[in-house]
């Protein structure tokens, strides 16, 4: 994606930042033309949750994990409660396994979240889907419960347990649009049930904030391109498409990426899959709209440099002002490069443009590369850390990022040629910078300045000035916010 394009596309989803504390759901709106126009613009400032970014981790090889942790300290994380687990036998719940997470989490410093599903077993008529896992992580799809009172019931209990242990964030289901492995129902079923248990989570805990399932990220090229199409706008929405699926191209059976025009599109977008993305799209919106949810849920895997469109068509469809955390973001890089720098400026830009654009809460899923889960091609799900628990460039990155984003107040950089986000408060501030093209930014030679790689280690300074490339570099300049800018040439 241009510079330039992305630059764009970033102003119009800052244009809806949240402001104020996490949960205040007033946005101011950018001036008439600022998103035509970026050009020494640096957006907004946001204030967001003192500590935005945080990791989802393996429970059984937590201890490996602990070192890095304590470092990322402060974030959030979630875990999966699932009915069918609980209670497997009808009448018999045993919550001793999400009481260890609870105060496990309290322990490590995290903020928990819980995802409530039903999945599948004698409360819904057996079990559905494909299973997962193995022995007790063993999870289905799930599906309509035949009893809706023993469903209410049951997420009445799981808010009034865990709200007395300050849990206050719940989202309903997981990945909906994924029949095959999280949801064996219709799309008018799904809303039904968030609906219920929305109503149930508000009556047992006034402060809970409800959240959908989260879409599988899978969805959003399928939305967008559908978006696009209504609009007339035929050439972009079939570039969008395949930008979106570019990775997927040498996938079996893949034919997303190969679409060629607006016609080829529109009969990949009349698949059973897509239909069911779209449907899925669609009740998640009437769910925000009649403010049966408090915040969306957004899941991304996919390329980088695709969230500047995602953002902008979800602030789009969006209510006005209506808060985005991104419970799941990760990378799927089947064949991608095991240069680690590589890896770890996707990490870098994924998260930047994500808190750029608004997004209050982003965690990054995995914590650590699963061998065991790899494939002949390599590791699906990068993680932040290596099997054993050691930390990989991306980790320090993230870890950076996370203390930086402590100051509460930040906002978009966005120029023709230099994209990222500054971090500050009064008398200090962290700019996280790259540019696609490469650019030389000749006012920083005059400055005092911190220049950091992505590992950490501190790069020297040259007579020219500071020298950006595509892979982000972390400075630190003794200033606010604005000034840090002026001082490198940004404003």
């Amino acid at each position: 994606m241009a510079p330039r394009l992305a630059a764009v596309l970033i102003a119009a989803a800052v244009a809806t930042a949240c402001t104020g504390q996490p949960d205040d759901r007033s946005t101011p709106q950018a001036p008439s033309g600022q998103a035509e126009s970026t050009a020494g613009y640096s957006g907004p400032s946001v204030k967001g949750s003192p500590h935005p970014v945080g990791a989802k981790w393996a429970w059984a090889r937590v201890d490996r994990f602990t070192p890095y942790l304590h470092e990322l300290s402060g974030g959030s994380t979630f875990f999966i409660v699932v009915w069918c687990d609980v209670e497997r036998q009808q009448g018999r719940r045993d919550w001793s396994r999400i009481d260890e997470v609870v105060r496990s989490t309290r322990t490590l410093g995290y903020t928990l979240l819980l995802k409530i599903r039903t999945g599948s077993c004698w409360a819904t008529g057996g079990q559905r889907g494909t299973l997962r896992g193995s022995g007790r992580d063993q999870k289905s799809a799930s599906a309509t419960p035949h009893d809706l009172a023993a469903y209410q019931d049951f997420v009445h209990d799981v808010v009034r347990r865990y709200s007395a242990q300050d849990v206050h964030d719940y989202a309903i289901e997981n990945e909906p649009n994924a029949r095959k492995f999280f949801w064996d129902g219709t799309a008018q079923e799904y809303e039904r049930l968030v609906t219920t248990a929305a109503a149930t989570v508000r009556s047992v805990d006034p402060r809970a904030v409800v959240h959908d399932g989260g879409l599988a990220s899978t969805a959003y090229g399928t939305g967008i391109a559908e978006h696009l199409l209504t609009k007339g706008r035929e050439a972009e929405a079939v570039a969008a498409y395949r930008r979106y699926y570019s990775r997927y191209a040498d996938a079996q059976g893949d034919t997303e990426s190969q679409v060629t025009n607006a016609d080829e599109l529109r009969m990949e977008l009349d698949s059973e899959q897509s239909r069911r993305d779209l449907d899925m799209l669609t009740a998640t919106l009437r769910l925000a709209r009649s403010k049966v949810i408090d915040a969306y849920q957004l899941h991304f895997y996919e390329s980088w440099d695709n969230l500047p469109a995602v953002l902008a068509y979800l602030h789009e469809v969006l209510p006005s002002s209506f808060p985005i955390e991104a419970w799941e973001v990760g990378m799927f890089w089947r064949d991608g490069p095991a240069d680690e720098q590589v890896r770890a400026a996707e990490v870098v830009k994924a998260v930047a443009i994500l808190l750029a654009g608004g997004v209050r809460r982003v965690i990054w899923l995995p914590l650590a590369y699963n061998a065991e889960n790899g494939d002949e091609r390599g590791e699906i799900r990068y993680g932040l850390l290596n099997p054993d628990g050691r930390p990989r460039v991306a980790a320090a990155a993230l870890r950076d990022i996370a203390k930086a984003a402590s100051s509460t107040i930040w906002r978009a950089v966005l120029t023709d040629e230099v994209t990222g986000i500054v971090f500050g408060r009064e008398g200090k501030s962290t700019l996280l910078l790259w540019s696609d093209r490469g650019t030389n930014l000749s006012r920083a030679k005059q400055a005092r300045l911190r220049v950091q790689g992505m590992d950490g280690k501190q790069l020297p300074a040259t007579p020219e000035g500071l020298r950006l490339s595509p892979q982000p570099v972390f400075i630190t300049v003794m200033a606010a916010p604005s000034e840090a800018l002026q001082v490198v040439g940004l404003s």
